[in-house]
């Protein structure tokens, strides 16, 4: 799991805070409005996740989720290791009150805490064999928002194979904590890239941190001159805030990818599918096993 997002300065995964520091933030009888919100609407919901999060709201279980408004926190979801607390921040909402949410955001919400939170839990595993997937998704999702800047759609498209091969080494090293003896052959194997040309560069770059990847992808000339600045601020505009601690942490994405799908709701985009909905089905795959 990763401790700090490189590219949100350095803001935690998790928020490790006692039940009486929650206090400061918690918003009084929020997870009981939370749960009529939910009763109120379930007739109109839809979705593979229900039976799951019926479960929790219906149950003693709803004492896990707390409604909280963190003004120094960014973003809209985390997990408290200490007490096994899924943590809804109004804040990134822009709202103090629980019922001025949409409905469907309080939904997404709770999907994406539920599975952030076994996934940080260690309550499902994923396995090593899942990479594939992850990896051809994110190389969609590369060559449609940079795919003009940097010539991966006109004559330079050769270059994209050795993109998929980097951020195959990246996913295998960032999350599923590949070591050196065997990143490279298996990110060669997920790519069909033969890196001998590169290969005596490539010990130089750790490539379970974003920022090295961005730098490998740049000084090795698959996408000359990004950098984390230009990296970061087309992921924002194009993919939201959300999105964004997916790329650099495991639980993150799948959490991101269980409400991509969600009509109605703005925690993520709505078009995340639309990048590979082959890659994204297969991915949605492993998370419906998550809520089975």
């Amino acid at each position: 799991m990763k401790d700090k997002f490189e590219l949100l300065a350095n803001v935690p995964n998790e928020i490790p805070v006692s039940d009486s520091e929650l206090q400061k933030y918690l918003v009084q009888n929020g997870n009981q409005y939370a749960r009529a919100i939910i009763k109120v609407n379930e007739n109109r919901i839809n979705h593979f996740t229900k039976k799951r999060v019926m479960k929790l709201v219906d149950s003693a279980e709803i004492k896990r989720l707390q409604i909280v408004n963190m003004p120094n926190y960014p973003l809209a979801i985390s997990c408290s290791s200490r007490n096994d607390k899924i943590l809804l921040n109004l804040h990134a909402f822009g709202v103090e009150d629980i019922n001025r949410m949409n409905p469907n955001n309080v939904y997404a919400s709770i999907v994406y805490g539920i599975c952030l939170s076994d996934l940080m839990r260690g309550r499902y595993k994923v396995k090593d064999n899942d990479a594939g997937p992850i990896i051809s998704f994110l190389l969609s999702v590369f060559v449609r928002l940079f795919g003009k800047q940097y010539g991966l759609l006109g004559s330079f498209t050769g270059e994209i194979i050795k993109i998929k091969f980097l951020l195959a080494c990246y996913i295998l090293a960032a999350f599923f904590e590949f070591d050196k003896n065997k990143l490279y052959r298996h990110a060669s194997m997920l790519s069909t890239y033969d890196y001998s040309e590169i290969e005596e560069n490539l010990p130089k770059y750790d490539f379970s941190r974003i920022t090295d990847l961005i730098r490998a992808l740049s000084e090795l000339k698959a996408m000359p001159g990004l950098s984390k600045h230009i990296f970061s601020a087309k992921m924002f505009r194009s993919m939201s805030l959300e999105f964004i601690p997916a790329i650099e942490d495991l639980a993150r994405f799948y959490s991101v990818m269980s409400v991509a799908g969600l009509t109605g709701s703005s925690l993520v985009p709505t078009h995340i599918p639309k990048y590979n909905e082959v890659e994204f089905n297969k991915i949605l795959g492993v998370v419906k096993h998550l809520f089975r």
